[in-house]
């Protein structure tokens, strides 16, 4: 995917998912080794801006606050691959 925005003419990319995995400190392609990963995009010379998640903070269940607390392991994901932003929703 670097490659091809690279290839395309992007100087950056945000990542929602991948490969299907949409809760992205699980995707094993990030989490496995986040430092090679921050050391290519480096290479390449395609900055990886943002990091976007499922979590929004304005629900009232037990259970949905719960899952949203688990979000913050994309807010350390993001530190481990040097990229800036995370995205949350508010409503």
């Amino acid at each position: 995917m670097v490659e091809k925005a690279k290839e395309y003419g992007y100087q950056g990319i945000e990542l929602r998912g991948l490969e299907g995995q949409m809760h992205l400190p699980l995707a094993p392609q990030l989490a496995s080794n986040p430092t090679k990963i921050a050391h290519l995009m480096r290479e390449t010379g395609v900055e990886l801006v943002c990091l976007s998640t499922s979590a929004a903070f304005h629900m009232q269940d037990a259970k949905e606050v719960a899952d949203n607390k688990a979000q913050v392991r994309v807010h350390e994901l993001a530190g481990k691959l040097e990229c800036p932003f995370v995205r949350v929703f508010g409503s």
